[in-house]
């Protein structure tokens, strides 16, 4: 935006040097400050005279001198406030650790009775002074916030030269300014004729509070309110309150980052993420837990999701290459490690002992690149290993039929595992085992020639390589015929037991290179 042209104001100065009587506008200075004036005259925030340390010099510059220390009437202060704004907004950033970042954006919150009082003392000039409406015109007053915004802008670069603002920075500030004195100002436009503003209470939190009163509610309202009817209902110009705008928060936050990786899961009883039922942790120890914590530690954030690439169950191992993962920082006040910095956290979690997860190829991501976790869940392939019961030996007729399909794929129906229908719609999936081997291990009685008839049965080692989303477990045990066929009907038995299994690969390109 180009600087403002300098006619209005010379105008004004003119202006006031021919009232005979300046008592009138006098009055006015006593109400508005020298910022809401320029505002009022549509005087761009980039005008030197929003400079001045004191918003008297303004009026001082037309020839007007302000002899009391009343609050503004429609600002409420808060422009005057502006450098106690900036220094508690970078207190506030050195106090939470964000100074790692050099630049910010800042958006602000002001009290939405500015906007009655704004309406008010446009009313007041409008029909007190002929002359200063010629030099406004039809021209809005400029966005309060927008003024606010550059003069927090400058001092902040005062108090800390290296902080710049720009709109498009990950690290957002949010300053919230409250003025409790002023808050029911708007309460009469539920009021005058036609009731442009519906209110009703409700409660909230176990509170009353009033809705239908956001600001462009307000806004509305106010356009559809005559002059005659403000001045009826409401002060104009408006009453200067007792007290200034006061900052009710600064809330800042911080886009999320995203470290994606590998995780090995080595031991069983371990959860992907923490598993609670009725309040109680049904593992002692999770995946996320194990990678995420540490990691927490050094980028310092409010919190951390995890999200897996599929998971297995608690009592699976994942060995390999591990599965992919990423995990979510939010708010992170250490927003950019190091190559250094993520090969060090690698090494600590896999130092632990007993090590029962572990990290492999850390690396900082782009929000994009986690994409493929979702997009790849139903088109990876994965492959396993899985210690297996029967009942009886297997005849080299039967292991003979099923190594066939070592090299012929297998489709089979599964229905949704009975373990998970609480959680999952009943539905019938095709499935497709890619390949399968069978390996006879020996009997649980010690002799692998002896018949089954002390009942201990024969262990199998079956490696399979699926499609994703295949139910390893149901395949194998046929989850009361919902999986057609199982392993269990291709071994022309009513029984086959799964006692352990491993994830042994997830094929995904996953994790990217690190984003430069």
């Amino acid at each position: 935006m180009s600087s403002q042209p300098n006619n209005v104001l010379d105008n004004l100065r003119d202006w006031i040097k021919t009232l005979s009587d300046q008592t009138e506008i006098e009055s006015v200075a006593e109400k508005l400050c020298g910022f809401c004036l320029l505002r009022f005259l549509n005087v761009w925030h980039t005008n030197s005279l929003y400079s001045s340390n004191d918003q008297k010099d303004v009026w001082k510059h037309f020839g007007i001198n302000v002899q009391n220390d009343a609050i503004c009437s429609v600002c409420l202060g808060t422009l005057k406030k502006c450098p106690e704004y900036a220094k508690s907004i970078v207190d506030d950033l050195q106090t939470r650790g964000y100074c790692v970042d050099k630049v910010y954006s800042l958006a602000i919150k002001t009290p939405t009775s500015i906007l009655v009082r704004e309406r008010s003392m446009g009313v007041h000039l409008k029909r007190s002074f002929e002359g200063f409406s010629r030099l406004n015109g039809t021209q809005p007053v400029v966005d309060i916030k927008e003024i606010a915004k550059s003069i927090i802008k400058s001092e902040i670069e005062k108090l800390s030269p290296d902080l710049t603002q720009d709109a498009d920075s990950p690290l957002a500030i949010l300053l919230n300014i409250a003025h409790p004195e002023s808050e029911q100002d708007h309460i009469f436009l539920s009021t005058v004729g036609g009731a442009p503003l519906k209110l009703r209470s409700m409660r909230q939190n176990r509170k009353k509070v009033m809705v239908g009163d956001s600001k462009q509610a307000i806004i509305d309202a106010l356009k559809a309110v005559s002059d005659v009817q403000l001045v009826e209902n409401y002060k104009c110009p408006p009453v200067c309150p007792e007290k200034d705008a006061t900052i009710e928060s600064i809330d800042t936050k911080r886009e999320s980052i995203y470290i994606g990786g590998r995780y090995l899961k080595l031991q069983r009883n371990v959860s992907q993420t923490p598993f609670i039922i009725d309040g109680k942790r049904v593992t002692e120890h999770s995946v996320s837990e194990s990678i995420g914590d540490p990691l927490l530690g050094l980028i310092k954030a409010d919190s951390y999701n995890f999200v897996g690439a599929g998971r297995e169950d608690a009592d699976v191992r994942m060995l390999g290459e591990g599965r992919p993962f990423y995990l979510e920082f939010f708010n992170p006040r250490y927003p950019k490690p190091t190559r250094a910095d993520l090969e060090e956290i690698e090494k600590q979690i896999n130092a632990k002992s007993p090590l029962l997860v572990a990290a492999r190829r850390l690396t900082l991501l782009s929000k994009s690149s986690t994409k493929i976790i979702k997009e790849g869940e139903q088109e990876k392939k994965k492959s396993y290993s899985a210690l297996v019961w029967l009942p009886i030996k297997l005849s080299d007729q039967k292991l003979s039929e099923i190594k066939e399909y070592e090299t012929k794929e297998l489709v089979i129906q599964q229905k949704t595992p009975v373990r998970v229908l609480h959680r999952r719609a009943p539905l019938t999936r095709p499935k497709t085992i890619y390949r399968m081997s069978v390996k006879f291990l020996g009997s649980s009685g010690g002799d692998s020639d002896k018949d089954n008839s002390d009942g201990n049965g024969y262990f199998y080692q079956v490696r399979l390589n699926t499609e994703a989303g295949t139910y390893i477990k149901e395949f194998i045990h046929g989850d009361l015929g919902r999986t057609v066929p199982s392993f269990s009907v291709l071994c022309s038995l009513d029984v086959a037991d799964i006692i352990e299994l491993d994830v042994e690969e997830v094929v995904l390109e996953f994790p990217p290179p690190s984003p430069k």
